[in-house]
């Protein structure tokens, strides 16, 4: 794992923490649409913050030619690893926060 899949990761954990235990609980509550909304907002966020890391002038926004990600089984570009590796964490972070709050 080289520095800017770390550097994804990080970024991934970092919102979704600071969303699970500071910005749902507080804003959000026990309220579905909330935290969809918020959620929506958040990885905007995170997406607007990888692609002005990662994306090249020449690449292709879904499809990729610039920096590949590799994902163990194949490659993907920066897009595509921030949407998993995002989905991933932010599955376990709502497993935890809707029993916890009987969302």
């Amino acid at each position: 794992m080289n520095n800017a899949e770390l550097t994804i990761i990080a970024l991934n954990f970092v919102v979704i923490f600071s969303a699970y235990f500071f910005i749902y609980p507080k804003y959000c509550g026990a309220n579905r649409y909330r935290i969809a909304f918020f959620d929506l907002i958040l990885k905007s966020l995170v997406f607007f913050i990888s692609a002005s890391l990662f994306w090249d002038a020449g690449e292709s926004f879904l499809l990729g030619s610039g920096k590949k990600f590799s994902l163990l089984i194949f490659s993907v570009n920066w897009f595509w690893f921030t949407l998993i590796t995002y989905l991933i964490i932010d599955f376990l972070f709502s497993l935890w926060f809707y029993n916890k709050h009987k969302v």
